[in-house]
């Protein structure tokens, strides 16, 4: 397992040869788990409202 400091979360070391197939497996259920869960519901996800749009003429 890589160790990051607490700043960092990308580096030079993230390259496939530094996969741990552990984490990976991990993170593929978790995600899995997330998208079946929110496609067998009944209502819509929520979403924030969004402006609208400016008429073409204002600054």
């Amino acid at each position: 397992m890589i160790e990051y400091d607490t700043r960092t979360h990308h580096t030079n070391m993230d390259t496939y040869d530094h996969l741990v197939p552990e984490d990976l497996k991990q993170a593929a259920t978790i995600i899995a788990s997330f998208v079946y869960n929110t496609a067998q519901l009944e209502e819509k996800i929520p979403r924030k409202v969004l402006p609208k749009p400016r008429p073409a003429n204002a600054r």
